[in-house]
């Protein structure tokens, strides 16, 4: 998984060593937003859209990069949930296509997919200890950018 904050890309070992308290402390007002990593169109903006782990901790740019005490939980490790509630625009018409009822999440410029939403099944996390939301992106098909409140996206 590669990160960028300010379009410079790091490792996700480089930002877990990297950032220093007052820089944590920035993060906290800071956005995050997702690219589809084939074409590097903006597809989730924190701004906008809640995005929980499987786990239902809601994650933003102060949490995001901290590995989650659960990390033995697959569902948690590979993919990122959103609340159907904060959907963006270009998932919702997707979604409304199969009448919000179970199919793949494609990228709006270059079709590359990027998740899947199941409104029906109601399934459990790998650890069974919560339910999973509808709507999740695979991580590893993503690029996360940190944005501080004074900057846009493109």
């Amino acid at each position: 998984m590669r990160f960028s904050f300010f379009d410079q890309e790091k490792s996700d070992h480089d930002v877990l060593h990297s950032l220093s308290f007052n820089d944590c402390l920035k993060k906290t007002m800071s956005q995050l937003v997702a690219k589809c990593r084939k074409c590097r169109n903006p597809v989730i903006d924190t701004r906008d859209t809640r995005i929980i782990s499987g786990h239902e901790v809601v994650l933003n740019s102060a949490n995001f990069f901290r590995p989650d005490e659960d990390a033995a939980c697959e569902d948690t490790i590979n993919s990122l949930y959103l609340m159907e509630q904060t959907l963006p625009d270009w998932m919702i018409s997707q979604i409304d296509k199969v009448e919000w009822i179970k199919g793949k999440l494609n990228c709006s410029q270059c079709q590359a997919r990027l998740g899947s939403f199941d409104f029906v099944s109601g399934r459990k996390c790998s650890c069974g200890k919560f339910v999973l939301a509808p709507v999740h992106m695979i991580k590893n098909k993503l690029d996360f950018t940190i944005l501080d409140k004074n900057t846009h996206v493109t």
